[in-house]
């Protein structure tokens, strides 16, 4: 948003005297007009960042594209089985969940 435009809506917060002092000590030493200024600048760069940016949303998609692969590798496996009993080969029952059949 440009410096131009009317700025006709307001968002407030509380702050601590230590988090106020802090950060109109990072306006002036940037060379920001206003708190106010800092604040909003600080918004819109967030606000731009996009979430590939986030770590975790990153590790949760490469979470999600192993279990969508594991899910695939399971089906293929699943149709060789079948394919072999179809063929009359003996296909060994499935190990309920949780049991060791060593």
């Amino acid at each position: 948003m440009s410096a131009g435009f009317k700025k006709s809506r307001m968002v407030s917060f509380r702050l601590s005297n230590d988090e106020y002092e802090n950060l109109a000590s990072l306006s002036s030493a940037r060379g920001v007009g206003s708190l106010s200024a800092l604040a909003r600048l600080a918004l819109q760069n967030l606000a731009a960042v996009r979430d590939e940016a986030d770590p975790l949303t990153q590790e949760l998609r490469d979470l999600r594209g192993r279990f969508h692969n594991i899910a695939r590798e399971l089906d293929r496996l699943s149709e060789i089985l079948e394919a072999c009993s179809a063929k009359g080969y003996r296909v060994p029952a499935p190990v309920p969940a949780g049991e060791d059949n060593r």
